[in-house]
């Protein structure tokens, strides 16, 4: 779940580099809700993401949600949501 996690972030990354090279603002919040007990743990993570360059804007959200167990078997399992807008000057 962390590679993942990891993935989707260096995805956003390389979107935003990708779209322009000289971002005049760029800010990002990453928050997270994790609860454990015993053998049982899950957690909530969002990241936003804002920039703006001299001909493009972009805006990404992505949130996970996970939930495992260290049971017999480490059962897990998560979804993770993305969306993006983006919008350039012609």
């Amino acid at each position: 779940l962390e590679e993942l996690r990891l993935t989707l972030e260096q995805v956003a990354a390389a979107a935003l580099d990708n779209i322009g090279t000289n971002w005049v603002a760029r800010e990002q919040t990453k928050t997270t809700l994790n609860v454990t007990r015993d053998n049982l743990s899950a957690y909530i993570e969002t990241v936003e993401t804002v920039a703006i360059s001299t001909d493009a804007a972009v805006a990404i959200l992505s949130t996970t949600v996970a939930a495992h167990t260290t049971d017999i078997d480490e059962l897990s399992g998560a979804v993770t949501t993305n969306a993006a807008s983006i919008t350039t000057i012609q």
